[in-house]
C-alpha cells in the first residue's frame, strides 16, 4: 500500500520539478535551506503542525497559515498547502503558484480555504500578480467571490472546487460570481467545479468607472483573450452559469473563449452581453459546451442599451437541452439559443453546428442583423427550430 507522509515527499518534489507549463504557468523547484526571515521560492503550509513564528516554510518546518506563506514568498514562488481547513481570506499581489500537495490523492477536496464571514476567498490584483496559478483547492463560504482577480493577466485557475460562496454579499457589488475576472486578459479558468454559489458561477468582465466586483471604481481595462474551459458549473442559485459581459465604454470583452464546460440548473446558462450604453462585446466564442435545464435560455447573446456593440459572436457545437424562457425580452416559451438586441442590434452572430432538444424554440432571434444560422441539429421535441423577428 502506498504510504503518505505529512511532509512533501520525493515524489511530490519530482512532480513539482516537472510540473505543467501552460502559458503563464510557473515551474519551480524547492529552494535550499533559507536563512531566517528570507523570502522563499518554495514554501510548505500545514495548518496542523506548522508554525508561523518559528517555521521555515519547509516540509520539516512548515508555516501554519497560507497568508503568512504568501507574505514570505518571492515573486514566482510555489506555495504548497497540505490538507486541512484554513480559515483565511488571501490577497495575492505578486506572481505565485498556490496549490494543494500534488503527491496526495483528493488534494483539492481536502485542502479547504474557508472564508466564512470574509469578503473573498482569494483576491488576485494588479500587474505584479500576472502569471499567478491557483490549483487544487476548495474555496468556500466567502461573503462575496470565491476567487476575484482584477487588473492582471496570464493567470491560471485550475482544478479547484468553488462552492457555497456569496453567502452574505455586499449590497453594492454588482457581481459576486464564484470566479470573477475583471479587467483580466490572456488567462485560463480550467477544470474547476463551481457549485451552489448564490452569486452565480464564472464571469469575465471589463474594468473602469464601473467595477463589477468591488465597491470603488476600477482602472480602465478590457477583458481579452481569456479561456473558460472544462468547468462544471452547476446548481448556482441566484445568478447565471457563465457570463462574458461589458460594463465600461471604451474597454469591452473581446476574443474570449467559453468551451467544453457543463452548465446545468442555473438561472441562465451562458451569456455574452453588453450592459450600460456604449459598451462592447466583440468576437467572443461559445463552443462545445453542454447546457441543460437552466431556468432561462441556454445561450443568450444580448445587447441592452443604446450605442452598444455586440458583434461577431460564434455559438458552435454546443449541446443545449431543456432550458427556459426569458420574459424580459418578450420570449414567453423555452428556447435553446437566443440572439437579442433590445435597442442596438446584435451584429454578425454565427450559430452553427449546435444540437438542441427539449425546447419550444431552437434558435430565437430578435433585434439582430447579419445572423447566420446553419448546420444545427434540432430534435423533434423542438417546436420551432428557427424563429426570426
Amino acid at each position: 500500500m502506498k504510504r503518505h507522509y505529512r511532509g512533501i515527499g520525493v515524489l511530490a518534489v519530482i512532480l513539482l520539478s516537472a510540473w505543467l507549463a501552460l502559458p503563464g504557468g510557473v515551474i519551480a523547484t524547492p529552494a535550499g535551506a533559507a536563512e531566517a526571515g528570507a523570502l522563499r521560492s518554495f514554501a510548505v503550509v500545514d495548518g496542523k503542525t506548522g508554525n508561523d513564528e518559528q517555521g521555515e516554510g519547509t516540509a520539516l518546518s512548515p508555516y501554519r497559515t497560507i497568508g503568512h506563506a504568501l507574505d514570505r514568498a518571492k515573486e514566482g514562488a510555489v506555495v504548497v498547502v497540505l490538507p486541512g481547513t484554513y480559515k483565511e481570506s488571501l490577497s495575492i499581489t505578486r506572481k505565485v503558484t498556490l496549490m494543494s500537495d500534488p503527491g496526495r490523492a483528493y488534494g483539492s477536496a481536502r485542502t479547504v480555504i474557508d472564508a466564512a464571514g470574509l469578503d473573498e476567498g482569494i483576491r488576485i490584483k494588479g500587474d505584479g500578480a500576472a502569471g499567478t496559478v491557483i490549483e487544487g483547492l476548495t474555496i468556500q463560504h466567502a461573503n462575496n467571490q470565491g476567487i476575484f482577480a482584477e487588473d492582471t493577466s496570464n493567470i491560471i485557475i485550475r482544478g479547484n472546487n468553488i462552492e457555497d460562496n456569496a453567502l452574505a454579499p455586499t449590497s453594492d457589488r454588482i457581481e459576486t460570481k464564484a470566479i470573477l475576472l475583471v479587467g483580466v486578459s490572456s488567462s485560463y479558468i480550467l477544470d474547476n467545479t463551481v457549485t451552489r454559489n448564490k452569486g452565480g458561477g464564472i464571469a469575465v468582465m471589463d474594468n473602469g468607472p464601473i467595477n463589477p466586483g468591488a465597491l470603488v471604481p476600477g482602472t480602465p481595462r478590457p477583458a481579452m483573450y481569456n479561456v473558460i474551459s472544462g468547468n462544471r458549473v452547476n446548481d448556482n442559485e441566484e445568478s447565471c452559469g457563465i457570463v462574458v459581459a461589458a460594463f465600461n465604454p471604451g474597454q469591452g470583452v473581446i476574443g474570449n473563449l467559453v468551451t467544453g464546460n457543463t452548465v446545468n440548473r442555473n438561472p441562465a446558462g451562458i451569456i455574452v452581453a453588453a450592459n450600460p450604453p456604449g459598451t462592447s462585446a466583440i468576437d467572443n466564442v461559445v463552443s462545445g459546451n453542454a447546457i441543460t435545464d437552466n431556468f432561462l435560455p441556454g445561450v443568450i447573446i444580448h445587447s441592452n442599451a443604446p450605442g452598444q456593440r455586440v458583434q461577431g459572436t460564434i455559438v458552435s457545437g454546443n449541446t443545449v437541452r431543456g432550458n427556459g424562457a426569458d420574459q424580459e425580452v418578450g420570449l414567453a416559451d423555452p428556447a435553446g439559443i437566443i440572439v437579442v438586441g433590445a435597442v442596438a442590434k446584435v451584429q454578425d452572430t454565427l450559430v452553427v453546428g449546435n444540437r438542441v432538444s427539449g425546447e419550444k424554440y431552437g434558435v430565437w432571434v430578435s433585434g439582430a442583423e447579419g445572423t447566420v444560422v446553419q448546420g444545427n441539429g434540432f430534435d423533434p421535441s423542438v417546436g420551432t427550430p428557427l424563429f426570426i423577428r
